[in-house]
């Protein structure tokens, strides 16, 4: 009988920890999946370029054949780095009618220096209104896309992009080459013509009639600083200075054949995401070259991502203008008193471009001289005139 009374007694106490549990149990809030709401993502898996947005379509469908929602939504991005920015356009749907769906826009965008392997989900979650207890969630999963983008800063070259050349002259110019992608990567340099100048003469004047409130005294501005990145870019950056004519003609001519436009290292190997070096570009001129305006497009090409880009340098060859007088006479000629004599002398044109001289003489008390001739032909480069003067 005493142990009948023990098992009774056990069978009490474990009924009433039953029920104690029940008692506690509705004080904790069960969230389960909800077969009731279906959720679909236009893509699950979405691989964004640095500096690109996409938008995915999240759509809600009420699978409760009997009863109408609204349904509020929320979004877990803990996993995604700083890099990455994902909102929802709509942080409520509804009323949804049975059967029936509603969507909305899941906009995600993605910093421009995002590394490869920044990557992460984000986790949209739908709950009932009327009941917070039943609710569903759906991942999205985000990936970095690998960028593969050299960059030709030749805003930093010159006088923005503007190369000042003589004849006979070589100048080597440094131009910064960045890796504006987000993987390791090797670029090529190459060089041609550029037939069309339009776009660099645009920016040039752009930049140079927007520094004149900034101060400077240069005629035809100083040096300038700029960025230049991808497609047919111009000479850009911020020009100081006065100068405010247009400057060169819109179209360009091929490079002529005696003229030396190179890299001295074509080659920019195993470059790093935003790491920058200078390349040498090196300009050769002939002694006979004439003033003028050539474009020279430098090519930049990623190996990796068989991706490349074009900008746009112009060389001014620039003018030199050089005369020189030699008097050609018989050395032993005699000058007498009163009679006069015709003295030629020789004017050559030493410089690079066309001119036409004006000339005149200065006599004093002892002699008097007169030009046959004021004004002189048009010499070109290196051609001569004989000039006569009675004296």
């Amino acid at each position: 009988m005493g142990v009948a009374m023990q098992g009774h007694s056990l069978r009490t106490a474990g009924l009433a920890l039953l029920l104690f549990t029940a008692v506690l149990l509705p004080l904790v809030p069960v969230v389960s999946a909800d077969s009731d709401i279906g959720l679909e993502l236009s893509s699950v898996h979405a691989v964004v370029m640095p500096g690109q947005a996409v938008n995915v379509t999240l759509t809600l469908t009420n699978d409760d054949q009997w009863a109408t929602h609204e349904y509020n939504l929320t979004l877990n991005t803990s996993t995604l780095s700083g890099d990455w920015d994902v909102t929802l356009a709509d942080t409520a749907l509804g009323p949804v009618y049975p059967t029936l769906s509603d969507t909305t826009t899941i906009v995600v965008d993605l910093d421009v220096a995002a590394p490869v392997g920044a990557n992460g989900q984000a986790v949209i979650t739908a709950t009932r209104v009327d009941d917070a207890n039943f609710s569903n969630s759906v991942t999205l999963f985000l990936s970095v896309a690998p960028r593969y983008l050299p960059e030709l800063d030749v805003g930093a070259v010159g006088d923005r992009g503007l190369v000042a050349v003589g004849p006979n002259e070589t100048v080597e110019v440094d131009v910064p080459v960045r890796n504006a992608g987000n993987v390791n990567d090797t670029f090529l340099l190459q060089v041609d013509e550029a037939l069309d100048l339009t776009d660099f003469w645009a920016a040039w004047n752009s930049t140079q009639n927007s520094s004149n409130g900034t101060g400077g005294n240069g005629s035809n501005g100083s040096n300038g600083t700029g960025n230049q990145s991808c497609g047919n870019c111009s000479g850009g950056g911020n020009g100081t200075g006065n100068g405010t004519s247009l400057r060169g003609p819109m179209g360009g001519r091929a490079l002529p054949t005696d003229w030396e436009v190179r890299w001295l290292d074509p080659v920019v190997t195993n470059i790093a995401p935003g790491e920058i070096r200078n390349h040498t570009l090196r300009i050769t001129l002939p002694e006979d070259a004439s003033p003028e305006y050539r474009g020279v497009a430098l090519f930049a090409g990623s190996v990796g991502g068989n991706f490349s880009i074009q900008t746009v340098i112009v060389i001014e060859v620039t003018t030199v203008s050089d005369v020189s007088a030699q008097l050609v006479h018989d050395a032993n000629r005699t000058f007498l008193p009163g009679a006069t004599e015709v003295v030629e002398v020789l004017i050559t044109n030493n410089g690079n471009d066309a001119t036409t001289l004006v000339y005149s003489v200065a006599s004093d008390s002892s002699c008097a001289a007169a030009l046959a001739d004021a004004v002189g032909s048009e010499l070109q480069p290196l051609a001569s005139e004989m000039i006569s003067l009675n004296i």
